[in-house]
């Protein structure tokens, strides 16, 4: 009895720490990024690097299933990018890989989007979902991985024979709703229990994302030229529209983690 007590005790502890680093992680990210003056890639490792390489060290036995569900977002966010970047929603100015894919596409936003992903699902496995057994993948994956690839061929069609239609107004709007609020309304009234699951992830992605953003945008490491946003959200000495708020910092989590639970989980 006093050994599985000190174990359990043990355990808690440990997740204690768990927390403490995570919550810290974004400040020391902040810090390092002022001090250092580092560039929009090295913050991308900074911000997201740091908290899932220590939660990858800690539970090994997820990594390759993150991995893989985060890789398939991948064509996803090539597709919102490009027409980000020619709606003029967003704009990257400065990359440490002088090529861009398609012209517009840098490296640290493919690198940011597998992150951000692979974050959020052991962020989740960790503190929330907990299996004991991990399957490497579901036979459903494939579709989700067939749906982002077939995404971007539409996008590569509509390149070359349609440019003009991918000029959507409103791009975030549209873009975030139709690729994000979609498969949560579906999660919610398929399963309410798992969806309110998979909503206390936010207060830690909000505090990560919003702590990002601050420093990005006094850095220059993004910016958003446009105007063609339903609102702004002003403090601490910047301008980032609403929809950055919204679809980013709090609905992102929620719909990728939505995703894996309806395409490569069990939905309990």
């Amino acid at each position: 009895m006093w050994r599985k007590f000190g174990k359990n005790f043990g355990k808690e502890r440990m997740k204690i720490w768990d927390v403490v680093i995570l919550l810290f992680s974004p400040i020391a990210a902040a810090l390092l990024s002022s001090a250092f003056n580092v560039n929009a890639f090295v913050s991308v490792f900074l911000f997201f690097g740091i908290p899932s390489l220590y939660l990858s060290l800690r539970n090994p036995m997820y990594v390759k299933r993150a991995a893989l569900f985060a890789l398939a977002w991948i064509p996803l966010i090539i597709m919102a990018d490009y027409i980000a970047h020619i709606t003029q929603t967003w704009f990257i100015p400065d990359s440490v890989n002088p090529y861009r894919l398609f012209g517009l596409v840098t490296i640290e936003i493919l690198v940011w989007m597998f992150l951000n992903i692979y974050l959020a699902v052991l962020f989740y496995e960790v503190f929330l979902d907990r299996h004991k057994v991990v399957r490497l993948k579901s036979p459903h994956i494939k579709y989700f991985f067939a749906g982002t690839l077939a995404a971007l061929l539409i996008l590569l069609a509509m390149m070359y024979f349609a440019p003009q239609q991918l000029l959507i107004p409103y791009w975030y709007l549209v873009g975030g709703t139709t690729l994000l609020g979609t498969v949560i309304l579906v999660q919610f009234f398929r399963s309410s229990r798992v969806f309110w699951k998979i909503v206390k992830t936010v207060p830690y992605f909000l505090y990560l994302c919003f702590t990002y953003e601050i420093i990005a945008l006094k850095s220059g490491w993004w910016s958003f030229p446009g105007n063609e946003f339903i609102g702004w959200v002003t403090t601490f000495g910047v301008r980032f529209p609403l929809e950055e708020f919204i679809f980013w910092f709090v609905l992102l989590e929620i719909a990728a983690l939505s995703y894996y639970e309806l395409l490569d989980d069990d939905e309990r």
